[in-house]
């Protein structure tokens, strides 16, 4: 194999397969990016940690086809460079010669055959905007679960049906659902389980907002691919089924706030502060004059409030609705959750201080819905 490029370019490429290539393995291969020349005039890598892979396709002028592989430390080299013509050649003993300008490297490389084979997949797909489907995993990866006592909650559920593609994660004690419409109908409907920790790196990838991305899942639902155009990242699908999270949803409420979001952002980081130091529970309060109060409260530290203005409803003829509501949440929760959305207000629809919390932003197919925290009244309040 013997190619020249962009070192630029190249950067950019091993930045963006080397999220897939495994940090701590037994197979020395898969700490090494693939490298393929091709006969097109075009340079592949790629990089897999055996759970997923990202394919790169970039130009290059070829002299020599072939196939090698390089230690992810490479890419830390190729960063420090000048821009320049930058030129690779392996050799029969796997090592690739790099050089730009002055600088010249030898990476000792594994043999390609025996990199693991890269899967081309071929099976139900749909399409979706670019823009909109990072804005569906913004909204609920971060909600899925780290807990692998539980794995089908460590997962995002994909549900494709017509021409809507829905997302939801959940974690036991939060639940975000995102309704993305489809650029075309969906030759047929199917539901899959993919793993967050892909989904987070995923998100992290950069690709062309206004462009489509392509999904799809194989026909034996093993496998689910995301074509970006010049990247492609490939998973596996998880076993397991995903509870029927439409159930826990709250059809009614008797509260609804509607707060500016950067305020109340900003106020529950403040009363997080305090509430860190014990369960991380903070107080919300719901006062009918139309504001909203945001406390945390700490034994050793002492106590943060924050009120601000809200557009304030209650409904309904219960003492609790006739005095206003307070409502006690993660304060990590609520952070996650603000922190994710773009949108200038945010409604929070509540039932009870047991009830969960039901937060959107008026956007059709959004809504997010957090447990509340049980805490004595005399422990909220600091007495």
């Amino acid at each position: 194999m013997k190619v020249t490029t962009n070192s630029n370019n190249m950067a950019k490429a091993v930045s963006i397969v080397g999220r897939a290539a495994a940090k701590h393995t037994t197979l020395p291969v898969l700490g090494n990016v693939l490298l393929a020349a091709n006969a097109d005039g075009s340079l592949t890598l790629a990089a897999s940690n055996l759970e997923w892979s990202i394919v790169h396709t970039m130009s290059a002028q070829v002299e020599v086809e072939g196939q090698a592989t390089i230690p992810t430390q490479f890419g830390e080299w190729v960063k420090s460079l000048p821009v320049g013509a930058l030129v690779l050649e392996s050799n029969d003993k796997h090592a690739v010669n790099a050089t730009v300008e002055t600088a010249k490297a030898r990476f000792a490389g594994v043999d390609p055959e025996q990199y693991p084979v890269l899967p081309d997949l071929e099976g139900d797909s749909c399409i979706v905007n670019g823009g909109a489907l990072r804005a569906a995993l913004n909204k609920t990866v971060f909600a899925a679960s780290t807990d692998m006592s539980h794995p089908a909650l460590t997962g995002v559920f994909f549900e494709i049906q017509g021409e809507t593609l829905t997302l939801a994660a959940a974690d036991g004690f939060r639940l975000s659902q995102v309704q993305v419409a489809l650029t075309a109908p969906a030759a047929s409907d199917f539901s899959v389980l993919v793993p967050a920790e892909m989904l987070r790196e995923l998100g992290r990838l950069a690709w062309d907002d206004e462009a489509t991305v392509t999904i799809t899942v194989n026909d034996l639902r093993t496998q689910v691919g995301f074509d970006l155009g010049d990247t492609q990242v490939i998973s596996r699908l998880m076993d397991g089924k995903f509870p029927d999270y439409r159930r826990i949803i709250p059809a009614e409420s008797l509260y609804t706030a509607m707060p500016k979001r950067a305020e109340l952002l900003a106020a529950v980081k403040r009363a997080a502060i305090f509430a860190r130091e014990g369960i991380n529970a903070i107080r919300l309060e719901l006062l009918l004059e139309g504001a909203i109060r945001v406390s945390g409260t700490s034994a050793e530290t002492g106590e943060g409030t924050t009120e601000m203005a809200a557009e304030i409803t209650g409904e309904g003829t219960t003492e609790v609705a006739a005095r206003g509501l307070e409502i006690a949440f993660n304060s990590r929760f609520l952070t996650d959750l603000l922190a994710a959305l773009d949108a200038e207000t945010v409604r929070m629809q509540f039932m009870a201080p047991t009830r969960p919390g039901v937060f959107d932003t008026g956007e059709a197919g959004f809504v997010h819905v957090v447990m509340p925290m049980q805490i004595q009244q005399q422990q909220a309040k600091g007495k």
